[in-house]
């Protein structure tokens, strides 16, 4: 089954080719990748990306921010194809899951992008996206 891949997935999925990744998050990877499933990313996340590139510039960690960079130099190649836009659909969505909800807005608006193209989403946060109707995997506790 396809999927959308939340931030910290991203972020993690950077390390896959170090020690440093989680293993669980590796074995799903690997997984993915054998089942030949198409892994989608929401707009929004590359724009949290690029706000922790921000984050790292101002506190002067300049090797986490070019390593953000790289990340998105990839994601915006690689998953071209595969980046789901911010739309009227989508936006439709996230208004009706947003309030009264305690839930993060972007988080909402990831979990409106799935709801609308029917994808689970692989996360860490599953506690970010509880009640809003979406299928979650966590790959760190696998």
């Amino acid at each position: 089954m396809n999927c959308l891949i939340d931030t910290n997935i991203l972020s993690e999925m950077r390390k896959l080719r170090s020690d440093r990744c989680n293993a669980g998050v590796k074995n799903w990877y690997e997984a993915t990748l054998l089942e030949k499933r198409s892994l989608y990313v929401s707009w929004i996340s590359i724009g949290e990306l690029y706000a922790g590139v921000f984050q790292c510039r101002r506190r002067k960690d300049n090797q986490q921010a070019g390593a953000l960079e790289t990340l998105l130099r990839g994601l915006e190649g690689d998953y071209r194809d595969l980046l789901l836009p911010v739309s009227e659909d989508r936006i439709r969505i996230w208004s009706t899951i947003l309030w009264p909800r305690d839930q993060h807005p972007i988080d909402n608006l990831i979990a409106a992008t799935a709801l609308l193209y029917q994808l689970p989403i692989v996360t860490r946060n599953v506690d970010g996206y509880a009640n809003l109707g979406v299928t979650l995997t966590n790959p760190f506790n696998r």
